[in-house]
């Protein structure tokens, strides 16, 4: 059956389960809310107790790195994982790929301000915890990075029998590429 613009709303009207939480870079206190990335370093920027669901990952991102959407790597960890089951450049993460700044707009993702405004929407539920980096691997230049990620607390709700679906998302490269 196809879904309308209208079916998509029905939730709001409709009490949510569990407490909703934001995990940013925001300071009330000093409005100084960059987060800064120095070539080759690796910053937490989540550390979410569950279970739990991401709904919401909002990024803006600048760097003196012409690609630094190819540059900054988003990692997201399930539940005590020691491999990350999102590993990503930003921009290719959000759709835009080869490190090109340019506007998505779809259901689950949108890019506005020629690039500069990462938004996506994939619901990410996990049972335990959720672990979100960030890698800046450009090898000359800083990165400043300002980020919401807004999540769905379900501490106090029971469990799933079988356990969260978790949200996978891998980027592959190879040069020079293999010929089949």
């Amino acid at each position: 059956a196809n879904i309308g613009p209208a079916q998509l709303l029905q939730g709001l009207a409709r009490r949510q389960e569990g407490r909703s939480m934001r995990a940013s870079s925001g300071r009330v206190e000093d409005n100084a809310d960059a987060l800064h990335l120095a070539p080759g370093e690796t910053r937490t920027l989540a550390d979410l107790a569950g279970p739990g669901t991401i709904k919401h990952i909002w990024f803006t991102a600048h760097s003196l790195d012409i690609r630094y959407p190819r540059a900054l790597v988003l990692r997201v960890y399930w539940d005590g994982a020691k491999v990350p089951s999102v590993e990503s450049p930003l921009g290719d993460f959000f759709a835009v790929g080869n490190g090109m700044q340019a506007d998505v707009n779809s259901l689950p993702v949108k890019v506005s301000s020629y690039g500069r405004g990462y938004n996506c929407y994939w619901e990410m539920p996990f049972a335990r915890r959720a672990l979100i980096t960030m890698t800046n691997e450009s090898p000359a230049e800083q990165a400043t990075l300002y980020f919401q990620i807004d999540w769905v607390d379900r501490g106090s709700l029971p469990k799933e029998p079988e356990g969260p679906l978790y949200f996978h998302a891998r980027y592959h490269q190879e040069y020079p590429p293999e010929m089949c």
